[in-house]
């Protein structure tokens, strides 16, 4: 089942339903429309998150006073469809610091193109990202190299 643990305007949100639940973005939405957050941490690994439940993460755009996102999609069915969601949500202007971990999702060259744009999030001061086990070559590799400073 899905449980928030509220502390100084800081949310964890553990559960594998979840994904599911996010298919459809009421559980996120409600939640959003009634706390106001600094941080969010999703943990989202091994729970069947495919690219129509990164579209509900779509939801987090609309939390204004989100600036800190840890979001764990690792072991998933992201792909590249779904790096897009989650690039939407990247570049919400409010958010500060992204911990991101993709691996074990299908991602290839294309998504991490897709990735790659994160570096035009102007407000986006700190960003890890894990990509481990995915399809990523070479063009992808030269792609998000070019995020560095």
């Amino acid at each position: 089942s899905t449980y928030f643990v509220l502390q100084r305007r800081h949310v964890h949100l553990d559960s594998k339903r979840l994904g599911s639940a996010l298919s459809t973005s009421d559980v996120l939405h409600t939640s959003l429309d009634m706390i106001s957050l600094g941080s969010l941490i999703l943990n989202l690994a091994c729970s069947k998150f495919g690219p129509s439940e990164a579209e509900g993460l779509g939801a987090l755009g609309s939390a204004t006073s989100l600036h800190t996102l840890h979001l764990n999609l690792r072991h998933n069915r992201v792909g590249d469809v779904g790096v897009e969601h989650v690039v939407v949500v990247a570049r919400a202007r409010h958010l500060q610091s992204l911990w991101l971990d993709l691996s074990f999702n299908d991602v290839t060259d294309a998504g991490a193109h897709v990735l790659s744009t994160l570096k035009g999030a102007l407000s986006l001061r700190s960003l890890t990202l894990l990509l481990v086990e995915n399809r990523v070559g070479d063009q992808g590799a030269q792609a998000l190299a070019t995020m560095r400073p």
